[in-house]
């Protein structure tokens, strides 16, 4: 009786153990699951990216490679993407789509951005989202700082200002014209003094037109008395005034955003005011400087996906021949 009774203690106790073995690992289990879930949505995602575009520009799926494949989540629009970037070889250029979790409808991804923006607007106007939600803390005659970005007519962007001295650049040296063929920045040559020269002069340039836009503002706060200082580098003024006299300011047809401005940081004359535009100083309130750590940063622009570094020219500072993702 008493070796039936430890061999029924013994079988009792194999199945507790194994039972408790099975389940200690349910979430690790459970995280495989959902892991192997979202690759497989994600490549889901892909198919129906590629698909699209295959089906509306006849293109072979061997001419496609993805390049950038990853979640976007607009809080704004209320939905999950798909953000795929795919390199069109046939026709040499670069086909941007998000893909609707939701609804797999494919999209060009400059609509989504813009519809991103159009809520934004509806929602916040010309006002950074968290210097609004201040705003409405405070009564019309209490002080705020903020730096108001200078804007423009659809033909006098920024971006127009660099076309037109690239384009200047170019009927100025053989180098550049070569660069720009090769989807490259008009200082992204092998001469290294001609490069240096060429990006003062392309600077220069720059910083002549965004000026001329700046001032013209500026002579609008002159004519209305409101004080301000001018941002380094940037077209952009930096005003502390009442939240009345900033909504006033908001309302000018010149002024194409307005963001928070701390005036007791002190920022280095390089780098200027214009760290404002990207919000830096949230990160930085975080404790994340970036002090002690090496940083990389790849700039947005075109690349060679399929470039081999070997096949570089010794001195060569952009090896990329062929349209692609990043420079």
């Amino acid at each position: 009786m008493r070796s039936r009774t430890t061999l029924l203690s013994l079988v009792l106790m194999l199945i507790l153990i194994l039972t408790s073995a099975h389940l200690s690992h349910p979430a690790h289990a459970s995280t495989n699951n959902q892991q192997d879930i979202v690759l497989v949505e994600k490549r889901v995602y892909t198919d129906i990216a590629i698909s699209h575009v295959m089906s509306s520009n006849r293109i072979a799926r061997n001419d496609l490679l993805v390049v950038q494949d990853s979640v976007f989540r607009s809080d704004l629009l209320d939905s999950n993407y798909q953000d795929v970037f795919i390199l069109d070889k046939k026709n040499n250029l670069v086909r941007k789509l998000m893909v609707n979790h939701r609804t797999n409808e494919v999209q060009d991804r400059r609509l989504v951005i813009d519809a991103e923006q159009a809520v934004y607007e509806a929602r916040f106007g010309k006002f950074d989202s968290a210097l609004f939600e201040r705003l409405n803390k405070l009564s019309s005659s209490d002080l705020v700082s903020a730096l108001l970005i200078v804007g423009s007519s659809s033909a006098d962007t920024i971006a127009g200002f660099e076309t037109r001295i690239t384009n200047s650049l170019g009927a100025k040296y053989p180098e550049v014209r070569e660069a720009i063929r090769n989807n490259r920045m008009p200082f992204d040559i092998n001469d290294q003094e001609l490069s240096e020269r060429v990006y003062f002069e392309y600077l220069s340039s720059l910083r002549v037109l965004v000026n001329a836009r700046t001032n013209a503002f500026t002579t609008i706060l002159d004519a209305q008395k409101v004080s301000y200082h001018l941002a380094a580098d940037a077209p952009a003024v930096v005003v502390n005034v009442s939240k009345q006299e900033l909504l006033r300011l908001a309302q000018l047809p010149n002024v194409s955003a307005v963001l928070p401005y701390n005036t007791d940081e002190v920022l280095p004359t390089a780098v200027g005011d214009s760290l404002y535009a990207s919000d830096i100083h949230r990160v930085w309130d975080l404790g994340y400087t970036g002090e002690g750590t090496s940083v990389a940063v790849i700039e947005p622009g075109y690349a060679d996906t399929t470039s081999v570094w070997s096949e570089c020219a010794v001195g060569t500072n952009n090896c990329f021949k062929n349209l692609g993702m990043f420079r």
